[in-house]
């Protein structure tokens, strides 16, 4: 298949191979041909967005196909340290296929996979696929506005208990918009209750409701959290 100039894979220090299987799987994603100005603008992208220490391909149309290119791209590798794949359209293929890089990378430091319709399943796989790495230290998983959710259930609970529990380098955990729910949000309080590192947690319009609050509430005493967003939650008084 046709390839992005050379230049563009140098840059980046991803081989051309590699960044054609992520144009042609964003292509693939998108239902649309790959054709040479949709290679002239993904180079010019990759080029720009890329070629530092983030690999950002933020509210780019990137599906389940893209990710798997993306994920090959980072494993091959270990200079980036960001990975933003913000507002796309993931969905829980797309988060189990980034999961898979996560237990052996040792780059990455931020992880954001914010507004992608991913559900509880794609959740979890990103969840376990944290337990082993020891480099992430910050995951965003949240919703934002005007883009597709990302939906946690109680289903979560179990995973972000273990998440907490076990891995002892993520500093700030941002669920925010998840429907988490006071469930979910139990698995988090015990946890956080066996967790020395967690500094940052938001769980603002998470459907928490008061006995989510509650449970987040007593574990305080026992987590290392310095800033927690409860907003929005239908706490009452």
């Amino acid at each position: 298949g046709k390839q992005p100039p050379v230049d563009v894979a140098e840059a980046v220090g991803v081989p051309g191979a590699v960044l054609g299987a992520i144009l042609a799987g964003k292509c693939r994603d998108q239902r649309i041909p790959v054709n040479a100005d949709r290679q002239k603008r993904f180079a010019e992208w990759m080029h720009s967005n890329c070629s530092s220490l983030w690999f950002n391909l933020h509210d780019s149309g990137v599906g389940p196909e893209c990710a798997k290119g993306v994920v090959l791209a980072l494993a091959l590798n270990d200079r980036f340290t960001s990975l933003n794949l913000a507002c796309n359209v993931l969905g829980d293929a797309g988060a189990a296929a980034v999961a898979q890089l996560l237990p052996e990378n040792e780059s990455l430091v931020h992880l954001d996979l914010a507004a992608n319709d991913i559900g509880h399943s794609g959740a979890n796989a990103v969840f376990e696929g944290l337990l082993r790495n020891r480099s992430v230290t910050s995951v965003d998983i949240s919703s934002r506005p005007g883009s597709l959710r990302n939906h946690l259930a109680k289903h979560n609970a179990h995973a972000l208990e273990r998440l907490l529990s076990e891995n002892p380098v993520l500093a700030k955990l941002t669920l925010q918009g998840t429907n988490l729910g006071a469930e979910g949000a139990g698995g988090l309080a015990r946890g956080l209750q066996a967790n020395a590192r967690l500094l940052a947690l938001d769980l603002a319009s998470s459907d928490l409701g008061p006995n989510g609050a509650i449970a987040i509430a007593e574990a305080l005493p026992h987590s290392s959290l310095e800033e927690l967003n409860l907003s929005d939650n239908r706490i009452g008084d």
